[in-house]
């Protein structure tokens, strides 16, 4: 009987934790996770804006468009992204009207060009936003290379408005949603 429930409890272990794999934080704010490169954006963390009492978000202060703002992460620690359906994005846009911001993501091949980058144009109404993005057969942005999500290089976060804007993000995770 020892042996049995010895059993059980070693499979339900196993399950719970194959089905807790299906999630991954990208950056964790509340263990002090930021982008690690930032170009005409101040980044910092704020108790403002968060999905719950206690947590933090990352809070992007992004100059305008035409200075080319972005909040980038090279070569992250969490760089395997194989097996990942979507990357959610919990933004919090505090102004009254919609704002566009772009998601970049380099993959594993060692060009440099558009053979190996993907940009998607999201939106963030006013309020809470919980954006996703698909990553399974990406297209890259030439038209016809597949983006290779196996260890990602860079992946970055830019403001496409004319003026400055300033969003919260309180999650940035991968999922998989083929199980």
């Amino acid at each position: 009987m020892f042996k049995k429930t010895v059993m059980v409890l070693a499979l339900l272990a196993l399950v719970c934790g194959a089905a807790s794999a299906k999630k991954m934080a990208v950056l964790n704010f509340n263990k002090g996770d930021m982008t690690d490169d930032n170009n005409n954006t101040v980044v910092s963390l704020s108790d403002e804006n968060s999905e719950k009492a206690g947590d933090f978000t990352m809070k992007c202060d992004f100059s305008e468009k035409s200075k080319s703002p972005w909040a980038a992460v090279f070569q992250p620690k969490k760089a395997t992204w194989s097996g990942f359906t979507k990357i959610k994005l919990g933004v919090f846009n505090p102004g009254t009207e919609d704002l566009k911001f772009a998601w970049m993501i380099k993959g594993a091949k060692m060009s440099n060009g558009p053979d190996n980058r993907k940009d998607w144009e999201l939106t963030a109404k006013p309020g809470k936003n919980l954006l996703e993005v698909k990553l399974t057969d990406v297209i890259c942005n030439d038209g016809k290379s597949q983006l290779d999500i196996s260890k990602i290089f860079i992946w970055a976060l830019w403001n496409l408005e004319e003026k400055p804007v300033t969003l919260y993000f309180s999650k940035i995770s991968l999922e998989d949603e083929s199980k």
